[in-house]
């Protein structure tokens, strides 16, 4: 299963795609450079495909007329760049990170319920996401007057939306987790979920 797993990796696109989602349902183990993630983890996905999805159903059915007047295509298509942009900028800076942060987190790796190799997988699939919905509503343009082809583009918006809001609420649970922890003593530290609970 490794090898097919490799080669699927070495596929032009898809290759990165599949990478970057198997990383993404994994929480950035380490071995999901190598072979497929559980299936159990993949249940990961099915928060943000079921919202877009029925946000995007409801739309379609119920105010077609939306779709024309949101122009979701364009939209993607002006602002995904400057996005995108930014948001490569701010995952560059994962390189940068302090060592005793990242040997911290490594070392809390129970107590916070998480480790380092989160920090990436988490931006490296919206990223993907979001740069394969900018490349596809170029292709997509030409036949905007279909309105199937506007529910895609209505689709990857919203889905990508999603995935952004999700990554800010990980970032910021992750934040918090930190600060209590960098707060206390060595001794005191216990599972950061418990103390959610208890305080």
């Amino acid at each position: 299963m490794s090898g097919f797993f490799k080669g699927l990796c070495k596929l032009p696109f898809l290759g990165r795609l599949i990478q970057s989602l198997n990383a993404y349902v994994a929480d950035g183990e380490p071995y999901a450079l190598v072979r497929f993630a559980r299936v159990k983890n993949y249940l990961k996905l099915l928060k943000e495909l079921c919202a877009a999805f029925v946000i995007t159903l409801v739309v379609y059915f119920f105010f077609p007329g939306l779709l024309d007047k949101l122009g979701p295509g364009a939209f993607i298509r002006d602002s995904y760049a400057d996005l995108l942009g930014f948001a490569i900028g701010v995952y560059a800076l994962f390189f940068v990170i302090p060592e005793r942060l990242i040997t911290l987190i490594e070392k809390n790796k129970k107590a916070i319920g998480f480790g380092p190799e989160i920090i990436a997988a988490e931006m490296f699939y919206p990223l993907v996401v979001l740069t394969s919905s900018w490349a596809a509503c170029f292709f997509l343009a030409p036949f905007e007057e279909i309105k199937f082809v506007l529910g895609v583009e209505l689709f990857l918006v919203t889905y990508g939306f999603l995935l952004v809001l999700e990554l800010l609420g990980g970032i910021y649970v992750s934040s918090v987790a930190l600060v209590t922890l960098y707060k206390r003593k060595p001794n005191q530290r216990r599972p950061f979920k418990n103390r959610i609970k208890k305080e």
